[in-house]
């Protein structure tokens, strides 16, 4: 398989890119930032997903939107809209499947307007392209995760108090490792009767919750 992943520099889209390359598929990697991967079935395509987009030359089977920010000024231009540019310019009939990475803030309503708008937007977004993707039996999801232990939430993560707070505020008193949704995209790719639908994994943290701020 062709898989292609966005924000592979680090977290959730590095581990996503480990396990694709480990599984034996062919994977190319779109980060603002360089990568570290050191693989000879990986090609780094180093810009910003708001920008002019790389050309790949075969088609994508996979594609894993996984660039984010929270940044209230890009939020909705890279979490969002950059998802729409992606489709445009590289879904195509041999695409089997496309997975979203969304957010437990989309149900919750935490964090920043803009935020929390984008990934509410790519849950509908994923609907939607699932129905356009099944006139050739392809795929659409979305996985959104809670306290993920990434560069975004480091702001968090770097605060003990802050960090044990999170944890606390879901039933399972933890942070997800990037590798877990990893694993949980691969799922999503494989099984081939899912479609339109989100996978929620948050550690329980929907069912009872405070923002920390």
């Amino acid at each position: 398989m062709t898989v292609l992943i966005t924000g592979t520099a680090t977290g959730i889209g590095k581990a996503t890119a480990l396990l694709f390359l480990e599984k034996g598929n062919k994977v190319y990697g779109i980060d603002i930032l360089d990568s570290q991967i050191e693989n000879t079935n990986y090609t780094h395509l180093q810009c910003d997903i708001c920008g002019e987009l790389p050309i790949i030359p075969e088609p994508v089977n996979i594609i894993v939107n996984n660039a984010g920010t929270d940044d209230t000024e890009m939020a909705i231009a890279t979490n969002l809209q950059a998802l729409f540019r992606i489709e445009d310019r590289y879904v195509s009939t041999h695409t089997k499947c496309v997975v979203n990475i969304g957010s437990t803030s989309a149900y919750l309503g935490i964090e920043n307007r803009e935020y929390v708008a984008s990934k509410a937007g790519v849950l509908g977004y994923t609907r939607q392209l699932a129905k356009t993707m099944s006139e050739w039996g392809g795929r659409a999801v979305s996985i959104s995760p809670g306290p993920v232990l990434t560069v975004m939430n480091s702001r968090i993560i770097d605060c003990p108090v802050k960090r044990q707070a999170v944890a606390d505020e879901n039933l399972l008193k933890k942070w997800i490792e990037p590798k877990e949704i990893a694993n949980a995209v691969l799922f999503m790719c494989e099984s081939e009767s899912i479609t339109g639908v989100d996978l929620l994994i948050d550690c329980g943290e929907h069912i009872n919750h405070n923002e920390i701020k």
